[in-house]
């Protein structure tokens, strides 16, 4: 997991007057009602996937695999919307269901496999309803929220015997230990070959980098938090006395990736204008371009003003086209 940043802006489709908006108080009414709840996927459309692209990259917000082609990745509930493992009375968060606060871009096995319906509390007794829903803030979760959670202060790693584990950082309080266990142990990050396998592949990258044998700046790319097991090379650049890439610097290539991916999408579309695959993908990456725009985030820096106006200059060139 990463820290994320989450955009501010609602997503069309999600705000008032938008698409869901008509779903989300159908619902409503249907629980006032005592009906049987039902939802429409809403939560898949472009903007909303772009809108959450723009947060964290096309990876996992959990395990960070990487989300692509062949994995378009689910947009998770983060607290569930139908009913809470383990609690058939509760029901659900059902008036999350349109929120775009509760969505995370994951990967498949994390959202279908593992997480599910599962969302744990340290007191049951104060898990909230739909009546007492103003205090969900308070509400004591297990669960680590990347976009309110520190979690790049509050993880670590731990060599034990061949493998690298994620453990709490030695300045973790003891609610912040809580949820990184729970984590850990909800979507398997200390318990799947695939992952340890990829932290060990970062070892080795830096190390060669450091030797001299490796792309160093191709090292310092993989440890933004728009790629795929960032966390590890991040990590293993501050292990090793180098420094980790800036946010501005993280957003820059963030940008060059989201271009070369319109231009692809684009020419693909140009062999086949029918082709809905690559329609869909276009419009996800622009929607994921405009949030990035009307975000502004090329200001989110401290010491690369050059490489945040590197950013901005290259969002502008592709608005204009």
């Amino acid at each position: 997991m990463r820290t994320l940043r989450r955009p501010s802006i609602t997503p069309p489709t999600l705000a008032d007057g938008g698409k869901a908006a008509r779903f989300a108080e159908n619902l409503r009414k249907r629980w006032q009602q005592g009906k049987k709840l039902t939802f429409s996927a809403h939560w898949t459309e472009g903007d909303v996937r772009g809108a959450l692209a723009a947060m964290q990259g096309w990876v996992c917000a959990y395990c960070l695999r990487k989300i692509d082609d062949k994995c378009k990745g689910d947009v998770e509930h983060f607290r569930p919307k139908g009913g809470v493992a383990g609690q058939p009375e509760h029901g659900g968060y059902w008036w999350l269901a349109y929120s775009f606060t509760n969505y995370y871009l994951t990967c498949n096995a994390c959202n279908q496999k593992d997480k599910k319906s599962v969302f744990p509390l340290i007191d049951e007794a104060r898990r909230i309803t739909y009546e007492d829903r103003s205090g969900l803030a308070d509400e004591p979760r297990l669960l680590i929220d990347p976009a309110i959670d520190p979690v790049d202060d509050w993880l670590d790693f731990q060599k034990k015997e061949a493998w690298l584990r994620l453990v709490p950082s030695s300045s973790a309080s003891e609610t912040a230990r809580r949820r990184i266990e729970e984590s850990c142990d909800c979507f398997k990050l200390n318990g799947s070959s695939a992952l340890f396998q990829a932290r060990n592949r970062a070892i080795d990258a830096i190390e060669e980098a450091t030797k001299g044998g490796g792309d160093f700046q191709k090292i310092r790319r993989r440890a933004s938090r728009y790629q795929a097991h960032s966390h590890i090379y991040r990590w293993a650049l501050v292990q090793a006395g180098l420094n980790p890439p800036e946010p501005a610097e993280e957003l820059l290539w963030h940008l060059e990736t989201l271009s070369e991916q319109i231009d692809f999408r684009i020419e693909m579309l140009v062999w086949d204008s029918s082709d809905k695959f690559n329609l869909r993908l276009k419009n996800e990456f622009l929607w994921t371009l405009a949030f990035l725009w009307a975000e502004q985030y090329w200001q989110y820096q401290v010491k690369t003003a050059d490489v945040g106006l590197r950013a901005k200059k290259l969002l502008e060139e592709k608005i204009s086209q």
